[in-house]
């Protein structure tokens, strides 16, 4: 028996061009789809990008801001030193009227999250994302420190008005000097290493405002007047 395949009503050649015109147009489509897919990871990367990159500019700013009153801070830390050496004496600190503190800096992540959550940080290119990803990392371990920091300064607040110093005293303090030395060397180690990477992406600090720092105000300054001289605040000054 004979089998007789079908023929085309208008020919093999017209036949096979029909079927080469919607291969064609299937494949059309689904490049068409995936050109749009690419376009909108293009766009929902670049916003991200944009995003964290605002972000870590905000960041970098406040690391140059504290940079900016490292002198303030490095005479006071030998004030102290100065201060706790005289208490050892039996000498009285009751001229002693203001110690301040370092600025607190909060380190911003909110967008990094999002875009990590969203999956949007992997549109980006491997190296970017590490290095974006490293800058983040030192500024955890930047924040972090600076509550270590003041914790530190709190004890050293402690020089105020000091009449008599115990030996229990005499070893905090001198604790509390030797912690506050050592968050600021590590704090300068963390600010210049997120500086360095921030510049290797082209993040430039947007640095807020200038406000004079609290260990600028001189020790014998009363308290009401260097409130005064560091201007309003919605939050004050800690004693």
């Amino acid at each position: 028996m004979h089998v007789h395949l079908p023929k085309p009503l208008h020919g093999w050649r017209a036949y096979l061009g029909e079927v080469g015109i919607i291969v064609v147009g299937v494949l059309i489509a689904l490049s068409a789809e995936q050109l749009v897919q690419w376009l909108d990871q293009r766009s929902a990367a670049g916003e991200a990008r944009n995003n964290i990159r605002a972000e870590l500019a905000v960041n970098i700013g406040r690391m140059q801001s504290a940079d900016e009153r490292e002198a303030c801070l490095t005479r006071r830390l030998d004030d102290v030193a100065k201060l706790i050496d005289r208490a050892r004496t039996g000498k009285s600190l009751a001229d002693v009227t203001w110690i301040g503190r370092p600025p607190v800096w909060d380190m911003e992540t909110s967008r990094w999250q999002s875009a990590a959550s969203s999956g949007r940080s992997s549109l980006f290119r491997p190296d970017e994302q590490a290095a974006i990803a490293d800058i983040y990392s030192l500024m955890a371990d930047y924040q972090a420190e600076v509550r270590i920091e003041q914790d530190a300064w709190a004890k050293l607040r402690g020089l105020v008005g000091l009449t008599t110093l115990t030996e229990a005293r005499d070893s905090s303090l001198s604790d509390a000097l030797q912690q506050a030395r050592y968050s600021h060397w590590l704090l300068n180690i963390d600010s210049k290493q997120a500086q360095d990477a921030a510049k290797g992406l082209r993040i430039h600090g947007k640095v807020p405002a200038y406000s004079l720092s609290p260990l600028c105000v001189a020790t014998n300054v009363p308290r009401d007047e260097a409130l005064k001289r560091l201007g309003s605040s919605a939050y004050g000054e800690p004693l």
